[in-house]
């Protein structure tokens, strides 16, 4: 069994069902690091990321259609 602790709650971020971590908005001000700690019977495991937000616009792509 598998028990999930949230930490922190937040709409602009999701834990999917696949486990991964979907962030659907961020800011120049978002960038730094990020952790997440699991722990069951064979001890704990953390990991860490670090974020660096580049633009502080949304990216566009011109369709392969539009002149």
């Amino acid at each position: 069994m598998t028990t999930l602790t949230a930490v922190m709650t937040v709409l602009w971020m999701q834990v999917l069902s696949n486990g991964s971590l979907a962030v659907s908005e961020v800011y120049m001000e978002d960038s730094g690091m990020y952790g997440c700690t699991a722990e069951n019977s064979g001890g704990p495991r953390r990991t860490e990321v670090y974020l660096h937000v580049t633009s502080a616009y949304p990216l566009m792509r011109r369709s392969a259609s539009a002149s």
